[in-house]
């Protein structure tokens, strides 16, 4: 698919370098790319358009020139060469989130809530701006997930195996898991379909975002999730609901969460 691009020129004066740090974070935090030394640029989209023109409007009452174009191509440059650049830029953001989401693994940490509620929102603001869905993202919810499961690890009941489930009475409901299935997730979920509530409904939601009608499922500190070395599919397995005849031939996954 082609894409028009949004080109904003800047001149800024070398006084005060206050307005020169402002603008920077600004164009940083809208996803921009820089072609060149003071020409930036974005995919032409009507958010992105509005952006520009209240950056520009900034920097021309505070002392500076801002000039927007719109294009349909960069002269030398193939759309390819382009979009890879927006790929690079959110790349190195994702790797610098992916080592912050690791640095939770190591130590005890007190506030670990908070600190994943933090990451967890600047992984959100920056899939607004990945417009090319860059690679790295897959890598940060792979080590988020890690850390979500070890989290869940750690609020295992102290002694003994998890109590069964209690799933029979869980009938016509709204069932909640993490964006982005993998197999153990799309596994549990068509066991809560075949065998506890044949009319759910799924939604997805990160953790701090949970509806508050819906039953969580293989997410950190919920009861449907990983217990020690039982993943959540064979934690459905095992529930009361599902500990009959038909269920027996239910494929139980591998207890490597996923």
């Amino acid at each position: 698919m082609l894409h028009g691009w949004l080109i904003l020129l800047l001149t800024l004066p070398p006084r005060p370098s206050s307005l020169r740090v402002r603008a920077w974070r600004r164009l940083r935090a809208l996803g921009a790319v820089a072609l060149k030394s003071g020409a930036y640029l974005l995919p032409d989209r009507g958010d992105c358009y509005e952006q520009f023109q209240w950056l520009a409007q900034e920097i021309d009452r505070d002392g500076g020139d801002a000039t927007l174009l719109r294009v349909d191509r960069v002269e030398n440059m193939q759309q390819p060469e382009i979009v890879r650049l927006f790929q690079d830029v959110r790349n190195e953001d994702y790797a610098a989130l992916a080592d912050r989401y690791r640095k939770l693994l190591k130590g005890r940490r007190p506030r670990l809530g908070d600190e994943l509620a933090r990451l967890s929102r600047e992984l959100g603001r920056l899939a607004e701006i990945d417009f090319f869905e860059a690679s790295g993202r897959r890598e940060v919810e792979r080590v988020r997930e890690a850390v979500e499961q070890r989290t869940a690890s750690a609020r295992v009941r102290p002694a003994g195996a998890a109590p069964p489930l209690d799933l029979a009475a869980l009938k016509e409901r709204r069932w909640v898991t993490r964006p982005r299935p993998h197999v153990d997730r799309i596994a549990s979920a068509w066991l809560i379909k075949r065998f506890v509530d044949p009319d759910a409904e799924f939604a997805f939601a990160p953790p701090d975002q949970l509806p508050a009608d819906a039953i969580p499922f293989d997410m950190a500190g919920v009861d449907l999730g990983h217990q020690g070395d039982d993943c959540t599919s064979r934690r459905c397995c095992d529930a009361p609901a599902c500990a009959t005849g038909s269920s027996r031939s239910s494929p139980r996954s591998s207890t490597r969460p996923t």
